[in-house]
């Protein structure tokens, strides 16, 4: 299974992003909708994406702390560390 590079999971957001806003154009909002949000999945998996080596397994505790959930605020990706 090969890898897929940050440069091409930022490149995907951008273009899902441009698909998006001919849809919100077009007023179809609920397919710009779902591809503002596969936009944001990409862009996130980028910011994530630079973090990792090609065959190097991450620390558990990074993979664990990217995502934090509270019932409150909801889901959030953060930067561990920061």
């Amino acid at each position: 299974m090969g890898f897929v590079a940050k440069e091409d999971l930022q490149n995907l957001s951008r273009m899902r992003l441009e698909d998006a806003k001919i849809l919100l154009e077009g007023e179809r909002f609920s397919a710009c909708y779902y591809l503002c949000g596969y936009a944001v999945e990409m862009a996130l998996k980028a910011v994530i994406a630079k973090n990792f080596h090609q065959n190097v397994i991450p620390d558990k505790r990074f993979v664990n702390d990217i995502y934090i959930y509270s019932s409150t605020e909801g889901t959030r990706v953060v930067y561990p560390g920061s």
